[in-house]
């Protein structure tokens, strides 16, 4: 009995290891709010780190993938697996002074993609599918810190 306990106990600690999908039939023409994680106050360091795998960052049959990272402070990065490649979805960060936002933006190119969460570190997530209005009344009353 003690043998299938321990197998078991690996599996759920693999489980915990791989990534987790938390888009899994994104579409175009939408932001999706991502998470949020504490406004990086001054010597604060508290705050999150957060790295998505999209699995395709371009166009309609480019299937091009691409990490996108965003640092404690809420500086956006983007890198594609190929080079000289357009990328057009975006990361975004947005704060209100207490919080930062993290958002992902799909124009109107390639329905289906999918997002894993690689690494999330003292990031809230809270993923949830928006149009261009209901981004735009989410965050205005917000400053933009950061895109990619």
């Amino acid at each position: 009995m003690m043998v299938v306990k321990n197998e078991m106990d690996a599996i759920k600690n693999l489980s915990e290891r791989v990534p987790k999908r938390i888009i899994p039939d994104g579409q175009r023409n939408k932001y999706y709010l991502v998470g949020n994680q504490l406004a990086n106050p001054a010597g604060s360091g508290n705050t999150g780190q957060l790295v998505l795998f999209v699995s395709n960052a371009g166009t309609y049959d480019d299937n091009i993938p691409a990490l996108y990272l965003v640092d404690r402070d809420g500086n956006c990065s983007k890198f594609a697996f190929a080079t000289g490649v357009r990328t057009q979805k975006k990361i975004m960060t947005y704060t209100n002074n207490t919080r930062d936002y993290i958002f992902l933006y799909a124009p109107d190119y390639h329905d289906n993609f999918w997002v894993d969460l690689i690494v999330k570190y003292n990031i809230t997530l809270n993923i949830q599918e928006m149009t261009a209005d209901e981004f735009n009344t989410y965050v205005a009353n917000m400053t933009k810190l950061s895109e990619a």
